[in-house]
């Protein structure tokens, strides 16, 4: 199949803007999973998970893309020829799940489809990509800058609770037994990425300099605190692409409001409420709202409100 450039279609990665992308991001544990489910049951959107671009690439995006000398930054020509690469993969993987037999027949198992809609004629008219990725925090504005019509939606967590959760489930992720091994650190699930190594001590690459010796001190809870004020404050450089391209959604709201915060994300979409999605929302729990006070203690909870009180106040959370 060919286009209006005469190219076949696996050779038009440019298709990929045809209906604007959506990108989800947030901090690991603030709900990302749950939206990109959600937004998955709109009608026409097919949703991946962090796999073609892994948290990884996410990572040398951003740091490639930081002010300074720190990390020997190659120019913009080669962000822009990475962020290429990538779009390449995104399609090649779109235009494959809508056209490949066993892609379709996947998604009518996993109910993204239904039987009818498998045994039409495969097309590309009125499909969406949607990508979550919760470490495309770091790599915002050069994801921004390559899709540009794209769509982002971020959703927040407060970020004690975001922390303690990461704690919990990423229990040794951040522990000085990781920091003080270079081999454990480049783990493909670490959340290290690019990293100095200071005074024996491994400190990312997203650790800003006046906060260096802070993070080696701390606890893997406050280094995880640290880690959301970063991602939060990078993924909110996209607000001034306007409420066209850019919305926040609060972890706390959509989880307690599922429908009425689904209405506010199907505005900004331009889609309307689907019976998959109605099913995806009723499977809502509060039940980790303010989990951290209780979890971590009054000290480390004070403690962790300070390390990012400007932020969390700016965002309306009880400081």
């Amino acid at each position: 199949m060919s286009n209006k450039l005469g190219l076949p279609l696996e050779d038009s990665p440019y298709r990929l803007d045809d209906n604007p992308p959506i990108f989800i991001l947030g901090c690991p544990r603030s709900g990302t999973t749950f939206l990109s489910q959600c937004v998955g049951g709109i009608k026409g959107v097919e949703e991946y998970v962090g796999v073609l671009a892994p948290p990884r690439m996410m990572h040398l995006v951003g740091s490639m893309s930081e002010d300074g000398e720190r990390f020997n930054n190659p120019n913009q020509a080669a962000v822009k020829t990475l962020m290429q690469s990538i779009r390449d993969i995104f399609w090649q993987s779109f235009w494959r799940r809508r056209y490949y037999r066993g892609e379709r027949l996947k998604n009518v198992y996993e109910r993204n489809n239904t039987i009818g809609e498998f045994l039409k004629p495969p097309s590309m008219d009125n499909a969406i990509f949607c990508y979550k990725e919760p470490f495309l925090c770091f790599a915002a504005e050069a994801f921004a800058a390559e899709f540009q019509n794209a769509r982002f939606i971020h959703i927040i967590r407060d970020g004690r609770d975001n922390a303690d959760s990461m704690v919990r489930r990423y229990p040794d992720a951040l522990t000085d037994r990781i920091l003080k091994s270079p081999e454990l650190a480049e783990n493909k699930v670490s959340e290290v990425g690019v990293y100095d190594m200071v005074d024996g001590t491994i400190v990312p690459w997203w650790v800003p300099d006046a906060d260096r010796e802070t993070f080696i001190s701390a606890d893997p809870y406050i280094r995880y605190v640290i880690m959301w004020r970063e991602m939060v404050l990078r993924a909110r450089c996209l607000a001034p692409l306007g409420p066209d391209r850019y919305l926040e959604v609060k972890y706390e709201d959509f989880v307690s409001n599922p429908i009425e915060e689904a209405e506010k994300i199907l505005g900004f979409l331009g889609n309307s409420m689907s019976p998959t999605l109605r099913k995806r929302l009723g499977k809502a729990r509060t039940g980790s709202i303010s989990i951290a006070k209780q979890n971590q203690g009054d000290a480390k909870y004070q403690a962790a409100t300070d390390a990012a009180e400007d932020l969390l106040r700016e965002i309306g959370y009880a400081v």
